[in-house]
């Protein structure tokens, strides 16, 4: 078989991706599939593969530790 496209993971949204052939909006569920499984695209029928898990918690963990930390309050003040 052909190289298939891996999905996007969708940013807070646990095992739901996005299909490299659908639009932004039409997600597809993962549930229970496996990183580097083969998924049918509901929307065109088209192949491709379930991205890395490690690939989604990645951005969550990202985003969680680019937050500014509150400035200690000097003392005295």
């Amino acid at each position: 078989m052909a190289n298939l496209p891996y999905g996007t993971p969708v940013p807070g949204r646990m095992n739901m991706v996005n299909s490299p052939y659908a639009g932004k909006t039409q997600l597809v569920d993962v549930s229970g599939m496996s990183a580097g499984q083969t998924v049918k695209c509901p929307y065109t029928g088209k192949l491709f593969k379930v991205p890395p898990t490690q690939q989604a918690s990645n951005k969550t963990e990202q985003r969680q530790e680019s937050k500014p930390e509150a400035p200690e309050p000097k003392p005295g003040n």
